[in-house]
C-alpha cells in the first residue's frame, strides 16, 4: 500500500473513516496549540458527540501531570473526540484505560506488540509511543461531557525527537522499519475506539479493566511512583476494580493509587 504522505485535511480523513460516531463533524486544522482545548471551547459552542479535531501539528499538547507532549509537524496523530454520554455520566479514569486499549489494539494490528504501562501510556520495545488524556466538564448530574485526547508516534525517526526523549519515545516506524499512512491507520483507531467507548457505556466498568490488564507491562514489576506527596516505590500487585493500582511498597503493605505517574520500571520480576 502506498503510504500517503501529505499534510492531513479533511478530505483524507474524511474519506477514510468508517465510524458513525465518531467524525459526525470532524475539523481538521494544521496546526494548533492543543486538540483537546479546542474541543473543549467546540463543546462550550454546544458541538455535537462524536465531534473530532486532528492535528497535522500540535505545539502545545498536554499529558497527564500537565506534562507537555513532543510533536513532529506531518508525523504523528494527534486527535481529540468530544462525547456527550446519554447517561450523564462516564468515569475519566476508565475511559482512560479504555481508551488506551484501543490504541494498543489498532497498534497491534500493524504486527506489533503492543503494552500498556498504567494508566495512560501505549508503549511498543519498552519505548512510549502514544498517550491519551482524558478530560471531563461536570454538572449536578455527572458529566456534562468528555473529551479524549490521543497523542501517536507514527512516523517519526528518532532524530525528530527532543535530545531529553532519547531512548524514551518511539514510533511505529522505528517499529516497523516503514512509514504507515495516518489517515488510514486514524480510521481504524477511531472504528476500535468508538466500539470499545460503546461497550463500556453499555456492559459496564468492568469491560474496561479487564482488556486493560491483559496487556499490561507492570503486574510483578518493581517500578516508582510519582505522587502528589512524592515518589513511591514499590511492586505492582494487581489493580483495584475502579482501575487503581496497588503496590507493595518497600516496608511490605499495600497501598492503592488512583492519581500517580509511573516514572521508571525494572525489568527484574519483584519478590
Amino acid at each position: 500500500m502506498r503510504v500517503n504522505e501529505a499534510p492531513l485535511t479533511e478530505e483524507s480523513v474524511g474519506s477514510a473513516l468508517r465510524t458513525r460516531r465518531f467524525g459526525s463533524v470532524v475539523y481538521v486544522l494544521g496546526r494548533i496549540d492543543s486538540t483537546n482545548a479546542f474541543a473543549k471551547t467546540l463543546a462550550g459552542r454546544s458541538a455535537p458527540d462524536g465531534t473530532l479535531v486532528v492535528a497535522d501539528h500540535q505545539t502545545a499538547g498536554r499529558g497527564r501531570w500537565g506534562r507537555s507532549w513532543a510533536s513532529a509537524p506531518g508525523l504523528g496523530l494527534q486527535f481529540s473526540v468530544l462525547l456527550r454520554p446519554v447517561s450523564g455520566r462516564l468515569d475519566t479514569h476508565r475511559l482512560t484505560l479504555t481508551a488506551a486499549t484501543s490504541v494498543a489494539q489498532a497498534v497491534g494490528r500493524l504486527g506489533l506488540q503492543s503494552r500498556l504501562r498504567w494508566p495512560n501510556d501505549v508503549t511498543v520495545n519498552s519505548k512510549k509511543i502514544a498517550g491519551v488524556i482524558v478530560e471531563t466538564q461536570r454538572n449536578r448530574r455527572g458529566a456534562a461531557f468528555a473529551v479524549i485526547g490521543v497523542g501517536l508516534n507514527v512516523n517519526q525517526r528518532p532524530s525528530d525527537f527532543p535530545q531529553a526523549l532519547a531512548g524514551k519515545a518511539g514510533s511505529i516506524r522505528q517499529a516497523l522499519g516503514r512509514k504507515t499512512d495516518r489517515p488510514a491507520l486514524l480510521a481504524d483507531l477511531l472504528l476500535q475506539l468508538e466500539r470499545d467507548v460503546h461497550r463500556l457505556e453499555t456492559e459496564g466498568p468492568d469491560f474496561a479493566l479487564g482488556r486493560w490488564i491483559r496487556r499490561n507491562a507492570l503486574l510483578g514489576k518493581p517500578v516508582v511512583l510519582l505522587t502528589a506527596a512524592g515518589e513511591a516505590r514499590g511492586v505492582v500487585r494487581g489493580f483495584h476494580s475502579d482501575g487503581a493500582l496497588i503496590l507493595a511498597g518497600e516496608d511490605g503493605r499495600l497501598r492503592r493509587f488512583s492519581d500517580a505517574e509511573v516514572t521508571e520500571v525494572s525489568d527484574a520480576a519483584g519478590h
